[in-house]
């Protein structure tokens, strides 16, 4: 039987993937609790990411002191690329999509629908999902062909 890591054992993995220079991806996503983008991240987003050799986090699993405005930032910039879900087209998630983009960081856009991507984003290429298989399906093709997996 394998026991499943406590958070702070997935946490305490995080915090040594980022000072030993392991490939990263940071999630920006709506924190609402809306049992669609919980079931998004952890049944697709997650996973794929992990099976292809990144480590994976998102600021709302990550325990610290101090701003989460700074750990945000903090955690975009140290990330080898970005994952972006826009639904709900929450404000900090566009300010978060913002410092991304500043920052010249790869950025893999999501949205359950059209109707949550904003005029200032409309001509990235954005995954569209309405499944999880869907998602998952679409994320891996996505990572496979643009970025390089991390464990060939």
């Amino acid at each position: 039987m394998q026991i499943k890591p406590t958070k702070a054992v997935e946490m305490a993995a995080i915090a040594r993937a980022a000072k030993s220079g392991e490939d990263r991806c940071f999630v920006i996503m709506s924190f609402s609790g809306n049992p669609l983008l919980l079931d998004s991240y952890e049944l697709a987003i997650k996973p794929v990411v992990e099976e292809l050799g990144y480590a994976c986090a998102k600021v709302d699993e990550q325990q610290f002191n101090g701003s989460i405005r700074d750990r945000i930032i903090e955690g975009i910039r140290d990330s080898t690329f970005v994952i972006a879900d826009v639904t709900e087209a929450r404000p900090n998630c566009y300010y978060e999509l913002g410092v991304a983009h500043s920052l010249g960081k790869i950025v893999i856009h999501l949205a359950r629908g059209k109707r949550d991507i904003h005029f200032d984003v409309r001509d990235f290429n954005f995954i569209i999902y309405s499944r999880i298989e869907e998602l998952k399906e679409k994320l891996r093709k996505r990572i496979m062909a643009t970025i390089r997996p991390s464990n060939p």
